[in-house]
């Protein structure tokens, strides 16, 4: 009953936005008749308040021209937005789709104002053990050892990403160092200690050991000093960026056993001409 006491004391909405009196007109939230679609729903609540009507009539609505078919026949303050030629700009199809309705009548974005480059190929899996990574060159910088602080870690991630795609890098992809043995004298060190080791001075100097490891594990031989020596492989010296450190040791890791390459072949210059002579790709 109250509805329909309401609804008697609406008036009859005019046939064109002309005949509704200023005093009306200023408490819509957009001018009339509606330039944009958009705008409608704001405008039917605000002209429900006081006339009655069920549909908005034509009259109510600018009619714009049609949306052109050439695109060079756009209208100067949109024509710079197509075509669209750039993948990223998928996300902001509403945005572009509004700014056509702006000039003219249309729904949709026609496919013809996209120009967009191919998909790229995707790329496979990383595989979840490093042994499986088919490019030898790449395979041979695995495992990676996170206590080397002269491990490039971005590079590797880089390097990875021209191959495969990934979100994370495995675990099984990192060294995995042994545990300390429980038998000192199966500790091999550069320095002589007595276990257990009483002297707090010389407990520090055991734990800041460089090296806790000093023989070759495995059945490569020890890297050579003198890259003359090498011939499995052609090698730059001096290495002369951080990128080559990695791409080195790379190429050397299958044939020879070495925890870090010889200072003395590294010779990087920094912006303020230092010359940086510590670093080396450990990935062993």
């Amino acid at each position: 009953a109250i509805a329909e006491a309401t609804r008697s004391k609406l008036q009859k909405l005019p046939d064109t936005p002309i005949n509704i009196s200023d005093e009306i007109k200023a408490i819509l939230p957009f001018e009339l008749p509606i330039k944009f679609k958009s705008q409608t729903r704001a405008v039917v609540t605000a002209l429900h308040k006081v006339f009655e009507f069920e549909k908005l009539p034509p009259t109510y609505f600018i009619e714009l021209p049609p949306l052109p078919h050439d695109i060079n026949d756009l209208d100067y303050s949109i024509k710079h937005l197509f075509p669209i030629t750039e993948r990223r700009e998928l996300g902001k199809l509403a945005y572009y789709r509004k700014r056509l309705q702006e000039v003219y009548s249309c729904d949709k974005i026609p496919d013809h104002f996209f120009n967009l480059p191919p998909p790229m190929p995707e790329k496979p899996a990383l595989p979840p053990a490093y042994q499986d990574i088919e490019n030898p060159q790449l395979r041979a910088c695995f495992p990676i050892d996170r206590a080397n602080q002269d491990t490039n870690m971005q590079d590797i991630v880089t390097r990875l990403r021209e191959y495969y795609a990934f979100q994370n890098i495995p675990n099984d992809y990192f060294l995995v160092k042994p545990s300390l043995p429980k038998d000192p004298s199966r500790i091999k060190t550069q320095n002589t200690y007595t276990y257990p080791i009483t002297d707090d001075t010389e407990a520090a100097t055991f734990i800041h050991e460089e090296l806790i490891m000093t023989a070759n594990p495995t059945n490569k031989p020890r890297l050579p000093t003198d890259p003359k020596m090498i011939t499995e492989v052609n090698l730059t010296i001096p290495i002369d960026t951080p990128k080559r450190i990695t791409e080195t040791a790379c190429l050397l890791r299958p044939h020879y056993y070495f925890q870090k390459l010889p200072t003395e072949w590294i010779q990087i210059l920094e912006t303020n001409n230092k010359t940086i002579d510590e670093m080396s790709a450990n990935k062993e």
